[in-house]
């Protein structure tokens, strides 16, 4: 009561809050009013904000800004919600959150940095700590702010949330926050990453080079304020966003040496591409000064903020949301404050379909953590609103339909392996063609094909783009799955629905004339032929009909040097195969997919998805992979599957309904599950404990199922 008194005694001494917002000050420390408000203030218009810009400078640059303040700012502290747009500064006009959270009590602080090229392109990720660092310091000094912050944001703007993260802790080793920094006390990051180096070199092995490239393009020249106008603008942002290929990016990365590609690209040579390829490991002091750590969340323990992460299943940064969620999870120790959402869909659709219902979900999150009260009346779910901690969209379910998990991978699940056998009588164009069985081939049904991967046509591909909208998420295969250079392995059509939710991973036994090459395993669903689709033409081909989409993949550089033969050449007319055929096991990813009755499988096998992944080669011995140097010869690659090499694709199939009772908790004797029909086994795994508990005497009753 004191403190509120005194308050309203301050402003009415200091007149109108208007008036006082619109000068530098709220007034000076000793009114500043009492942190950690309980009760959020009342609702307002969007009119009546007040709206300041904002101007740091720090030792890397300048952080430009603007800041949207509820009208009692001066009467009543708030937290602030901080976004940062980091090299986007064209992005600068999109400020359509703020009034969601102005008008709820919130501070709305909407950053971006500003600078040359040499200062803001080639210290991208540098940039994000330390604009970090200044927007705290900043916030810790205006009285409107009551010391508790919030962020969130897609794609880079998730990026530098984790990086704000980072920054409110001080130094972690040493334990020693700032008194005055702010805390941050919830994040909301989507489609984003905690650490640049797994993702930008494909955990060791590649390099993602289309993403990269398209990113800095961004920074230098798509996203930058004022770098293209007029048509010059529209030109670039339709090759862009409206073509398959970037103009200029494919001749780019093949040309060597690579280390050029950015000046082919946009005619000025960039310190990050040309200092990343040039140190490609993480422990090269390159990486260091926050070049790849962002946010380092398994040595943050508690003081880990609650951290709700989305992603999609087909989104660039999907394995690292994956690994952030369970760090996190691991730091915080605690149940309901670490959240994973996954939707069906890849990076841009993700972002675009979904921004608003992520804004809703931030703002719901805050409310919860920070004991916001909504009264905004309208509804507001956190993460979709449920209260599980992994919520997941399966691709090909029903509009809307999510799935509560009680943990990633989920528990409860089944491995269905999948055998690489041959086709009986197969030859011409369908020799690389095989079939996908339950039972590994015997001795007389042994599997070995073959196709040449050549560095100078390299394999491309269809869907599950990075940073490309066109190859955005799940595209038909047919072009790809036509190709020489790739084997394709289909199954029989499944007789009846099953979800494929969890981790998928392939073995492979490969022989390869090349001393060293790319293998990359692709997991598709092949969607039956229905209505007009039945007479289509592709019925009637090798590869049959309905439509082929991407599901998951992984590429790895496999070293055949220990299996190759003393003395056998390279070309691809040679023999390059002994009996010992090197066993590569691969790691396709998370996967969220039904697959209906009538649908079928498939498994791709080639070396190359270029320019997504940055071709192999074949260079001399000696020579650096990325550097000068002519191409090898095209090298052949032989996959054996047999009774004693048996390669097989393992799929994660989970049972639903089972996975929907888990979070009833504990299930005990004499408990009744209700059911919505179908499928029902005589097993229930528990995720909660985590053991398994076997009802062999399960009884069906009506409508449910009882132990």
């Amino acid at each position: 009561v004191r403190s509120r008194s005194r308050r309203v005694m301050d402003s009415a001494k200091r007149g109108s809050a208007r008036a006082l917002l619109a000068s530098s000050d709220c007034g000076s420390a000793e009114s500043q009013p009492a942190r950690h408000s309980a009760l959020r203030p009342r609702c307002c218009s969007p009119k009546d904000l007040v709206k300041k810009e904002v101007h740091l400078q720090h030792r890397l640059g300048v952080v430009r800004g603007v800041v949207y303040l509820p009208p009692d700012a001066c009467d009543r502290s708030c937290p602030a919600v901080v976004q940062n747009l980091g090299s986007y500064s064209a992005l600068q006009a999109i400020q359509g959150e703020a009034p969601l959270f102005a008008t709820r009590g919130y501070a709305y602080l909407l950053a971006w940095n500003e600078g040359s090229k040499e200062e803001v392109a080639d210290r991208v990720f540098e940039r994000w700590a330390a604009d970090a660092d200044a927007i705290l310091e900043w916030l810790g000094q205006q009285p409107w702010c009551d010391g508790r912050v919030v962020t969130h944001g897609s794609s880079l703007m998730g990026s530098t949330s984790f990086a704000l993260v980072q920054a409110a802790q001080g130094d972690v080793a040493s334990c020693d926050a700032q008194p005055r920094r702010p805390t941050v006390c919830a994040a909301v990051p989507a489609l984003s990453f905690s650490r640049v180096h797994p993702t930008v070199f494909l955990g060791g092995h590649g390099l993602a080079a289309e993403l990269v490239l398209r990113f800095l393009w961004l920074a230098e020249r798509g996203a930058r304020d004022g770098e293209l106008r007029g048509l010059s603008y529209a030109g670039a942002m339709l090759g862009f966003f409206g073509l398959e290929e970037m103009p200029g990016l494919r001749a780019a990365t093949l040309e060597r040496p690579s280390f050029d590609a950015d000046v082919r690209l946009w005619g000025r040579p960039n310190a990050l591409w040309r200092g990343g390829t040039l140190a490609r490991e993480p422990s090269d002091g390159f990486w260091e000064g926050g070049r790849d750590v962002l946010c380092d969340l398994g040595h943050l323990g508690k003081r880990c903020p609650p951290l709700l992460l989305v992603t999609g299943w087909w989104d660039i940064f999907l394995q690292q949301a994956l690994d952030d969620f369970a760090a996190a999870t691991f730091a915080r120790g605690e149940a309901g404050s670490v959240k994973l959402v996954v939707y069906a869909g890849g990076h841009f659709e993700v972002s675009l379909s979904r921004g608003r219902d992520l804004a809703l979900s931030a703002l719901a999150w805050y409310d919860k953590h920070l004991g916001m009260t909504n009264r905004a009346g309208a509804e507001v779910k956190e993460g979709g609103g449920r209260r599980s901690p992994v919520c997941v969209q399966l691709y090909g379910g029903r509009a809307g339909d999510m799935i509560d998990l009680q943990a990633w991978p989920p528990p409860g699940g089944t491995v269905r392996a999948l055998y690489l056998n041959p086709v009986a009588g197969a030859g011409g164009g369908a020799a690389r063609l095989g079939t996908l069985r339950a039972a590994p081939p015997t001795t007389e049904e042994a599997c070995a094909l073959r196709y040449v991967y050549d560095p100078r046509t390299p394999t491309p591909y269809a869907g599950g783009g990075w940073l490309n909208f066109r190859k955005d998420g799940p595209r038909p295969q047919r072009r790809i799955e036509r190709r020489r250079d790739v084997l394709v392995f289909t199954s029989e059509a499944f007789p009846e629905n099953a979800d494929l939710v969890g981790v998928v991973r392939a073995t492979l036994h490969m022989r390869c004339s090349a001393p060293e090459c790319d293998v990359l395993a692709r997991l598709c669903v092949v969607r039956a032929p229905r209505g007009l689709g039945l007479l289509s033409p592709d019925c009637l081909s090798a590869l049959g009909g309905g439509t082929s989409l991407n599901l998951c993949e992984a590429i790895e550089r496999v070293d055949f040097k220990e299996n190759r033969v003393a003395g056998v050449g390279t070309g691809p007319r040679a023999a390059p195969l002994d009996d010992r055929p090197r066993r590569v096991d691969l790691r396709l990813g998370g996967i969220g997919c039904r697959v209906h009755a009538g649908d079928r499988v498939r498994l791709q096998v080639c070396s190359a998805a270029h320019p997504r992944a940055m071709r192999h080669p074949l260079q001399a011995p000696g020579e650096d992979w990325l550097g000068e140097g002519s191409l090898g010869s095209p090298a052949t690659l032989e996959l054996v599957s047999d009774a004693e090499h048996p390669s097989c694709v393992q799929l994660p199939v989970l049972d639903v309904e089972l996975a929907r009772w888990t979070s009833v908790g504990r299930l005990g004797r004499g408990d009744v599950l209700e059911t919505e029909g179908g499928g029902l086994r005589t097993w229930v795994r528990d995720s909660i404990d985590r053991r398994s508990t076997g009802y062999s005497g399960a009884e069906r009753g009506s409508g449910g199922l009882s132990a």
